[in-house]
């Protein structure tokens, strides 16, 4: 079960430093991957070492190598300081900056080529039949050519932030969908309002782990969430 925790564009330095922290007083049984803001990688990566279960990632990666791309952060740069994994096409970016699957691809890619893997964020545009919904994700999925080495996170669009999980059925048919598809050994994540209350929900859904927002941003509900899934 693998953890990451997207911190967003949230916590000033001294609040992300100290719940990285507190995040490694936790003593998780899970691996836990914590992903900051960019300008607080550096220090709360230092906090991660010798740490076993908190690995260091990145919430984003450019689609581009070194050159002129102002305000981007290639995955070169984030592999020098020690990252390994990597949040891409997460529906707020996709919303945000008009990301196709294709400019999504590139940046698996390049995290590739780094040795940092990927976290491919998929989910339905609007709420739709689940047959709709799981055909949807499949034909956006063979965008990468490279989904062996990645990790799915499935996150409903209409979900992210919202405290509305979809029906764990429904989720673990396009799950099921997505392992028929691409390989029975595909890792494919949940993400979307995950917390304490619903953590458990998904229990039978063969889930490989959690993609997580304001749950894991707060070290008292991220322990009761650990607690909940039995830490």
């Amino acid at each position: 079960m693998l953890l990451v925790s997207n911190w967003k564009m949230n916590l000033s330095h001294a609040e992300a430093l100290t719940l990285a922290d507190g995040i490694g007083n936790l003593n998780s049984k899970f691996p836990i991957v914590i992903c900051p803001s960019f300008v607080h990688i550096p220090d709360v990566y230092n906090k991660l070492k010798g740490k076993a279960n908190l690995i260091p990632g990145a919430q984003d990666c450019s689609a581009n190598g070194f050159g002129a791309h102002t305000g981007e952060v290639s995955a070169k740069m984030l592999a020098e300081l020690g990252c390994k994994y990597v949040i891409v096409g997460h529906a707020e970016k996709r919303k945000a900056c008009n990301e196709s699957y294709e400019i999504i691809n590139q940046k698996t890619i390049n995290a590739l080529n780094n040795q940092i893997t990927p976290i491919i964020c998929v989910g339905e545009r609007k709420k739709a039949p689940i047959k709709v919904t799981t055909q949807q994700i499949i034909d956006d999925l063979k965008a990468f050519p490279n989904l062996a080495e990645c990790i799915i996170a499935y996150e409903p669009n209409w979900a992210i932030g919202s405290n509305i999980t979809p029906n764990p059925q429904d989720v673990l048919q396009i799950i099921c969908a997505i392992k028929q598809s691409y390989g029975e050994k595909m890792q494919v994540m949940y993400g979307g309002s995950v917390n304490e209350d619903n953590v458990k929900l998904f229990h039978n859904c063969d889930l490989s782990g959690f993609l997580l927002g304001g749950s894991s941003q707060k070290i008292e509900t991220f322990k009761n969430l650990l607690n909940a899934l039995g830490n």
